[in-house]
């Protein structure tokens, strides 16, 4: 899993066995749980959708009361663009960089 802002996180397995599974280097808070090892590594061995989701619900619910991880909030910013730039979005945290594509400028 890549450590940077540009995240595609297309199974939950990228979260949550890098966050929590001992050993990941995106495991900053050092987590050894002996029982979440167990979740993980069941919902990485099932193969029937339904019953993963089961599973990584069980997980996400179990850490919720252990609390692990606690995000700092995020700061606001603020970007100023010229009255002739139209459709600037200012990039957020995980943007792909569809500002480039979507921006246009309308100087007379």
């Amino acid at each position: 899993m890549p450590i940077s802002g540009q995240w595609t996180i297309l199974d939950p397995d990228l979260t949550l066995w890098g966050f929590y599974y001992p050993g990941q280097a995106t495991n900053i808070s050092c987590v050894n749980d002996p029982k979440l090892n167990a979740m993980l590594e069941e919902q990485r061995r099932l193969m029937d959708f339904k019953e993963r989701k089961k599973v990584i619900d069980e997980i996400q619910r179990y850490l919720t009361v252990q609390n692990y991880r606690i995000s700092a909030p995020y700061p606001y910013g603020h970007t100023l663009v010229q009255p002739w730039v139209k459709d600037y979005y200012p990039k957020v945290w995980g943007d792909s960089g569809r500002i480039r594509e979507l921006m246009w400028l309308d100087k007379k």
